[in-house]
């Protein structure tokens, strides 16, 4: 039997093949093409238990990917079909992922009534502009309220919507939020790019020379020969109108900015916002620091994350204080607060002040189904020092000395004392600086830095 003329049911939705979509009570349930193929592959494969591997080599023949696109499509998929119980897709740790619903096949009654004109396959070129001009909106769904960011939001949207802005990098430390205030922005301004905006996450792309083969495949755009993939772009969407690209974590394919420049280059009607712990540093680029969330936020955070686990959990008289300091103890870092929230299920918020002097070993525990680097606060660390190059690493090193922090001229006395570094010691700061592992204070601050060796970032004060 020819499979692409079968729906599938199972519960109250409708994989139809012929249309590509999937449908519940005969409305269209909107899916990002490859969250779409993972359905399809789980749903063809019912009751068997899919491995990772498998998964992603159905999913993605012809690119590398690690287990974080994996690990979003699946996220998306559970919050399009409202199972977080798992009662339709079951995650098997560490081994892949197992369709448990009934799923029922039926043939496809031919429709003799198309409601649109018949494109014309025979030019790829019009049918990958076709494409395009259907995907208004690809971004993902948050499942939780955006909290304390309103301000960062409307400062980003009006630059973001300046003609003079056309490539806006939100940098910050690892947990400062970005992909989440990145997509709060691009949802706020969607309307304002008719062309569309297409989310492209990068984290399990290490190769820089991979990042134009995802920018391709996530506007689903066939590679020619005698082409660069910026070219093919720009040839794509020269009448689309405005369009927005969303890059998510850029940080470990810097050399890969070079694709940006040319994209924006062969692309006038194009602007593109990009999530990294480091800014891109080409032309025209415009930083937007994500910063550490203010107090009132912050606590409203830690107080709906431990309410998330303990629904009983409440702000007391009691407990106001402890909550207060925990969270300016963590520097208003929104996933170091959402973690230390997730151990009010065991511990009091008092007890969790108490073990703050072992945070990395406290602040574990995140959600399973978010990506590894994100579920301690270690691997958060750990993702962004991966990054640095060996001198970088040690003059890091050096530097935890600094409890609190220190000024330019301590480092100079403290960090080089045998010429060994490797790096100019100046350079080497300013890196740590731009990769966010290292923040510059003004003297004129009076709060004391509290950030020590192990908490990340450090701050230097000129």
């Amino acid at each position: 039997m020819d499979t692409s003329s079968l729906n599938y049911q199972f519960g109250e939705f409708t994989l139809d093949i012929v249309r590509g979509c999937v449908l519940k009570a005969g409305e269209e349930v909107k899916l990002r093409p490859k969250v779409y193929e993972t359905l399809k592959y789980l749903v063809k494969h019912p009751g068997r238990l899919i491995g990772k591997q498998e998964l992603m080599q159905a999913v993605w023949p012809d690119a590398f990917v690690t287990d974080d696109s994996l690990v979003q499509c699946a996220l998306e998929l559970r919050r399009a079909l409202d199972d977080r119980s798992q009662r339709l897709l079951k995650t098997v740790p560490r081994r892949g992922y197992l369709f448990i619903a009934e799923v029922i096949q039926r043939a496809t009654k031919p429709d003799h009534s198309p409601t649109t004109a018949p494109l014309d396959l025979s030019d790829d070129h019009q049918l990958s502009s076709a494409k395009i001009a259907r995907k208004r909106r690809e971004l993902p769904i948050p499942r939780t309220s955006l909290i304390g960011r309103e301000q960062q939001v409307a400062e980003a949207t009006e630059l973001l919507l300046r003609p003079d802005v056309r490539l806006l990098s939100f940098t910050g430390p690892g947990g400062a939020g970005k992909t989440r205030l990145a997509v709060a922005v691009a949802t706020a301004i969607a309307d304002r790019f008719p062309g569309g905006v297409q989310f492209v996450g990068l984290a399990s792309i290490t190769d820089p020379d991979l990042v134009a083969t995802a920018l391709a495949n996530a506007l689903e755009i066939q590679q020619v020969a005698n082409c660069t993939v910026p070219q093919l772009i720009g040839d794509q969407l020269r009448d689309s109108g405005p369009f927005l690209l969303l890059l998510d974590n850029f940080e470990q394919v810097l050399p890969a900015a070079t694709v940006v420049a040319e994209t924006l280059e062969a692309c006038p009607s194009l602007k593109i916002l990009v999530t990294s712990r480091s800014c891109l540093r080409i032309y025209g680029e415009q930083e937007f620091p994500v910063t550490a969330l203010a107090l009132n936020s912050a606590i409203e955070l830690f107080v709906q994350r431990a309410a998330a686990v303990w629904p009983d959990f409440a702000m007391t008289s009691e407990n106001g204080l402890a909550v207060q300091e925990v969270c300016s103890r963590l520097d208003g870092l929104p996933l170091a607060i959402e973690l230390a929230a997730a151990r009010t299920k065991v511990l009091s918020p008092s007890a969790i002040l108490d073990r703050l002097q072992s945070r990395l070993q406290l602040l574990t525990g995140g959600a399973l189904d978010l990506p590894e680097r994100q579920q301690t606060l270690r691997k958060t660390i750990d993702w962004s020092h991966g990054l640095l190059n060996e001198a970088e690493r040690k003059l890091f090193r050096r530097f935890s000395v600094f409890v609190g922090g220190g000024t330019l001229e301590a480092a100079e006395a403290v960090c080089n004392t045998s010429r060994d570094l490797g790096i100019d010691l100046f350079e080497g700061l300013s890196s740590l600086v731009d990769k966010n592992l290292v923040q510059r204070v003004d003297r004129a601050e009076t709060e004391p830095a509290r950030r020590g060796p192990g908490r990340c970032p450090r701050r230097l004060s000129p």
